[in-house]
């Protein structure tokens, strides 16, 4: 197991990044940073978000977790499409990837349904499923 020892808290530097958990892009309000016994003397790090409070950890790799919400926020269809959309997006960031692939064909079918699509294009079967 990797051991990571974080150091003393430190206040904001100049490097942005967005956070994980509002999206918020900015400096983060202080961050910790964390070194292993690693010989390249990678570093780890932990970024509070200036805005919501909410940690994000970064790899010296540059992965991010949580990551940023895939895709882009929408706005226009029912209030429960598109909480089911933002729901979807926050699935791909955990990597909820099977969540994902169930809940968008059926936000589709909903869009469809409600630009009253022909049938024709709904089905690739002729029998009404997808």
């Amino acid at each position: 197991m990797l051991r990571i020892d974080w150091d003393h808290k430190r206040l904001t530097g100049t490097e942005a990044y967005f956070c994980g958990h509002c999206g918020n892009r900015g400096s983060p309000l202080f961050w910790y940073r964390g070194s292993t016994t690693d010989p390249l003397g990678t570093y780890h790090r932990l970024s509070i978000c200036a805005v919501c409070t909410k940690p994000t950890y970064k790899e010296p790799s540059g992965d991010q977790f949580p990551s940023v919400p895939w895709g882009i926020a929408i706005s226009g269809p029912p209030k429960d499409v598109w909480q089911l959309y933002d729901d979807m997006r926050i699935a791909m960031t955990y990597g909820a990837y099977t969540a994902v692939l169930l809940t968008g064909p059926k936000i589709l079918m909903h869009v469809a349904v409600g630009l009253e699509a022909d049938d024709t294009i709904l089905a690739k079967k002729g029998d009404g499923t997808i």
